[in-house]
């Protein structure tokens, strides 16, 4: 138990240095969330290599008052090891709301060769509708369904899409989509896609992998409100 971070303080009743040291703790997290500097490959290494320093501080520092205190009071680690561990589950259970962050693992092969079936991805899910871009890949409920989708924005509300020779073009414009191979952009719904405008408060999406890509070429566009979160990477990548 004494690994548990801050445990040692309570077990030599050294209440202000481990409220110290949650405090140190909140602001590093809190920090590192609301600026999401976590979002970043960087920021997130960052944020790890900061938050092991801490802990080891904290662990070093304990150990060394209690070889002062020589008082090891199990009782109180023990409870302070449950609230640890329920504090912990309760972040990761909601961490979608508490954080804003969530993981989703890729169901198949439709955003190939962006992510591949069997990834895990982080999903920032504080998304606001007036952030939305083009070329985000958003996870997202079609209408009633709950099955979860992973597809990219190609197109905003108003906007009309339109596929034609393979190419995607937005109110006549052009779209470059580097992302999309040739080899899996060949069937015929993948070469030709007649004008459609997009109603308020919806968004259109397809798949990186055209030819076998079920989105909104097939369902229609995507309810904003259906939107969970914006992909922000890949968080590990499947086995071989």
């Amino acid at each position: 138990m004494l690994l548990l971070p801050g445990s040692a303080y309570i077990s030599a009743s050294r209440p202000r240095r481990l409220l110290l040291y949650i405090a140190i703790m909140v602001v590093v997290t809190v920090g590192s969330v609301l600026s999401r500097i976590i979002l970043t490959p960087t920021g997130l290494l960052a944020f790890v290599v900061c938050s092991l320093a801490i802990y080891a501080c904290g662990l070093i520092d304990g150990c060394r008052v209690l070889k002062e205190k020589a008082a090891l009071k199990p009782g109180r680690i023990t409870l302070y090891g449950v609230v640890y561990l329920l504090i912990l589950f309760l972040l990761i259970y909601f961490r979608a709301t508490l954080l804003g962050l969530n993981i989703y693992s890729i169901p198949s092969n439709s955003m190939y060769p962006t992510f591949e079936k069997g990834d895990y991805i982080l999903v920032d899910s504080w998304l606001n509708s007036i952030d939305l871009a083009h070329d985000d890949i958003i996870v997202f409920n079609k209408n009633k369904d709950i099955k979860t989708y992973v597809k990219r924005l190609v197109g905003l509300s108003g906007e009309t899409v339109m596929i034609r020779k393979g190419v995607l073009w937005i109110d006549e414009v052009e779209k470059s989509q580097p992302w999309v191979k040739k080899s899996l952009n060949k069937t015929a719904i993948s070469t030709t896609f007649k004008a459609r405008t997009i109603k308020q408060g919806r968004v259109f999406v397809l798949g990186d992998n055209r030819d076998h890509s079920f989105d909104s070429r097939h369902f229609g566009s995507v309810y904003v409100k259906n939107i969970k979160g914006r992909v922000v990477m890949i968080f590990a990548t499947h086995l071989p």
